[in-house]
């Protein structure tokens, strides 16, 4: 149903961003936090401000302890 129209990108982003941030939290190194992170940001500011902002939504959570989050 979100493949066809394109609407799937909507949740594409903000399911890799928090993907990559978990794993940022469980496995990487102080190094590649620092460079993880500043993707993530940029990522964020290419983002429109809706998906930004379940991007981000969904970041707070990861960073607060929970795990598999997703939209």
């Amino acid at each position: 149903d979100l493949a066809k129209p394109g609407l799937i990108k909507a949740h594409c982003e903000p399911n890799a961003l928090s993907t990559f941030q978990e794993y940022l939290m469980d496995y990487g190194s102080e190094k590649s936090k620092i460079i993880g992170e500043k993707s993530i940001k940029n990522t964020l500011n290419k983002m429109n401000n809706v998906t930004k902002e379940k991007s981000e939504t969904m970041l707070n959570k990861v960073k607060s302890g929970k795990k598999d989050v997703f939209c």
